[in-house]
């Protein structure tokens, strides 16, 4: 029996990059994952990316345009249904990810919230967050479109609560 998720988040999450310019005119590339109640646009893609810059420190160039914005959907961090009334718990989920095509190699972890041990479908939408984080930000592309084979997934109870996947 398939375990009832809530599909309609509240907040969508997005890869937003772009090229903004240093104090010397060179590009300097900008990547971020956003959580946004919808896509975002030009002006809010900007306005992440700067903000983004200046949380990392980058020194950019006042007014800087933004070149070769880009914004890629990524998959909602799964949660249980609202009727499901169960508390959450911590789960440490990873997973060694080869995806041939483009040479690429690694593994992939994260901290979720669910209230069983994750498995089947909530199992297979954790999985897709974690590929999906893992690759779109070094390929730029929707990881749905690169092929990928999944080795060593793991999944333990953590101590540690989640922060980038709540």
């Amino acid at each position: 029996m398939p375990i009832p998720m809530q599909t309609s988040p509240t907040l969508l999450r997005h890869l937003v990059a772009g090229y903004l310019l240093d104090p010397q005119g060179k590009s300097v590339r900008v990547i971020d994952i956003v959580l946004t109640p919808q896509q975002p646009d030009l002006w809010d893609v900007q306005d992440l990316l700067l903000a983004k810059a200046q949380h990392d420190g980058l020194a950019l160039r006042a007014g800087s345009p933004l070149a070769r914005d880009q914004v890629i959907p990524l998959p909602s961090i799964p949660r249980p249904a609202s009727e499901d009334r169960r508390p959450l718990k911590a789960w440490a989920v990873s997973v060694y990810i080869v995806a041939h095509d483009v040479k690429f190699a690694g593994y992939s972890r994260g901290v979720f919230h669910w209230p069983d041990e994750p498995d089947g479908t909530a199992l297979e939408a954790i999985l897709d967050v974690l590929v999906a984080d893992a690759l779109t930000p070094i390929f730029l592309e929707p990881a749905e479109k690169i092929m990928v084979e999944l080795h060593s997934v793991t999944v333990e109870p953590s101590l540690v609560q989640p922060t980038t996947y709540l």
